[in-house]
């Protein structure tokens, strides 16, 4: 399963606040972007674009390509081997190997996480492990010189136990540090802590009303069982109410004799 590390972000971070006087942070962009369209086709099923951005050279090549002729070209690769490259090696050689060992471990464990690396705190570690040491070495008596020069031979003695004790010290509080660096050259800060999604709220028109709404007042008639004598009786009278229809008149004599058909009374005329 292919872990996502917003390689977009941070590739976007680094372009935005690019050191101006070198161009190790575009350099380091375009890796996050290459990285981030290799993961996106391989996830569409896509094939390799033809398409490649030029590449910008790392820190050693851009460095003799700098020279302008063969000459200088030579002397910039005599100074590189001989000057720079060991002097960081004594230096920051073991710090440059925790700084890059602590990173890799953060950078497997917690992306998968879905937890971003941060700088600040390997900043704090190494400060704290910089003055805790120093009053630490300084009770014990390893924070003397271990360097002396004395007019014998060979003139210059070293005093290996104090030394590997500070030495030690102070790698651990640079590899810290540098831990901190990488992960500000990494393109880290750019990647925004994932806030939990906020629960959707209804408009307030559709709100549920907050008090119950009073019921109608229920009228009351004669029909029913009320007391007329009590004070909150209140009689009510509906004038839409339509009145029985009045019955036709009629006459009562005629309503009880019935009516004979004509041909009866020829018949009785005609007996007589």
């Amino acid at each position: 399963m292919t872990v996502y590390r917003q390689e977009d972000e941070r590739a976007n971070w680094l372009i935005q606040h690019e050191i101006t006087w070198t161009q190790s942070d575009r350099r380091q962009a375009q890796r996050l972007k290459r990285k981030a369209a290799k993961l996106a086709q391989k996830e569409a099923g896509a094939a390799d674009s033809s398409f490649h951005e030029a590449r910008i050279p790392w820190f050693p090549a851009r460095f003799i390509a700098h020279g302008d002729d063969p000459k200088e070209q030579f002397a910039r690769i005599m100074t590189l081997v001989l000057i720079i490259a060991p002097a960081m090696v004594l230096l920051a050689g073991p710090a440059m190997l925790l700084a890059k060992g602590l990173y890799a471990v953060s950078w497997l464990v917690l992306p998968p996480k879905g937890r971003r690396i941060l700088w600040w705190p390997w900043l704090v570690a190494s400060t704290a492990v910089g003055v805790v040491g120093y009053f630490a070495l300084s009770l014990l008596g390893l924070f003397d010189r271990w360097l002396y020069l004395e007019p014998r031979f060979p003139l210059v003695f070293i005093d290996y136990g104090v030394l590997v004790w500070q030495y030690g010290w102070v790698q651990l509080a640079l590899g810290l540090a540098l831990v901190a660096w990488i992960v500000r050259c990494t393109g880290w800060p750019g990647v925004k802590k994932q806030e939990a999604a906020a629960l959707p709220t209804m408009p307030e028109s559709a709100a549920a009303p907050s008090t119950v709404p009073a019921l109608p007042a229920v009228e009351k008639t004669t029909g029913e069982l009320e007391d007329p004598d009590d004070e909150d009786f209140v009689e009510v009278v509906d004038d839409e109410t339509p009145e029985p229809a009045e019955a036709a008149p009629h006459d009562s004599e005629h309503s009880l004799v019935p009516v004979l058909p004509a041909g009866n009374d020829k018949k009785e005329a005609s007996d007589g």
